[in-house]
């Protein structure tokens, strides 16, 4: 945690990366065995790690499980890890207050949809809690704040009232509950799409409020649908859709969106 904060990373991410951490690694008992062969350490020393690796690798299972339950429990104790941020708190680039659309992570979801509201010039702010996302997007004057949505300061500073639209591609439930909560008691006339993971939670969200649900597994299945459709009725349509697709695809690998965990 103190390495992630000092790095700029909030806490709830500097949380999140700790705790999946926190369990004894498998090599450690491939070093303490060659320890005992060599002679190196004794018998109660080996049976002690061995121990110890089942208990934490059991333990961070259930921390992985629950961590959002957990955070929230020690969330003030771990304000102290958000004064280490330093620099990072402010990272910012606001340059009007009023935004039509506000668009909470910048993940490979996010990117197609800031570049589908760029074309519709629509006036966007990102929030979004890695420092280097938003550094990138200060670089490129693109209206963004640092910070988590599951951070009640947070959404009182993007000013949700004037808002048109809100998107979280934020999959976790907690985090878009509160945002809902805050948008309705803000702004009733603004539209709310939220993601999720696991259609249980994807229906709490449909009635906690939201106006529709992003399922990140279900989005393939669907484009494909409609892009059969659209190539059924002018196949030479599948030539520029290609060309389009490839030269996204080049530029998203040097942003980064080349690997499954990269997401903040």
């Amino acid at each position: 945690m103190f390495l992630c904060s000092f790095f700029g990373y909030k806490k709830r991410t500097a949380f999140s990366t700790s705790i999946s951490l926190a369990q004894i690694s498998e090599f450690s008992l491939i070093i303490v065995a060659q320890g005992l062969f060599l002679g190196h350490l004794s018998q109660e020393i080996f049976s002690l790690t061995v121990i110890l690796a089942v208990i934490t690798i059991v333990l961070t299972s259930y921390f992985i499980k629950y961590e959002d339950r957990v955070y929230f429990k020690l969330a003030g104790v771990l304000e102290i890890f958000d004064k280490l941020t330093g620099a990072y708190g402010h990272l910012e680039y606001l340059p009007r207050k009023k935004h039509e659309v506000i668009l909470c992570g910048y993940n490979r979801i996010g990117y197609s949809i800031v570049n589908t509201l760029k074309k519709l010039k629509k006036k966007l702010l990102v929030v979004d809690f890695n420092p280097e996302v938003i550094g990138e997007l200060i670089k490129e004057k693109v209206p963004c704040i640092y910070g988590d949505i599951g951070d009640s300061e947070i959404l009182e500073r993007i000013n949700l009232k004037g808002a048109e639209m809100v998107i979280s591609t934020v999959p976790i439930k907690r985090d878009n509950l509160l945002l809902i909560k805050k948008t309705k008691e803000q702004n009733k006339k603004a539209m709310i799409f939220v993601t999720s993971t696991q259609i249980k939670n994807a229906l709490d969200l449909y009635d906690a409020g939201a106006d529709y649900v992003i399922l990140p597994h279900f989005l393939g299945g669907e484009h494909v649908s409609l892009l059969i459709e659209d190539f059924t009725s002018d196949i030479n349509s599948i030539i520029k859709t290609k060309i389009n697709h490839i030269e996204d695809l080049k530029k998203r690998r040097t942003l980064g969106h080349e690997h499954p965990a990269h997401h903040k």
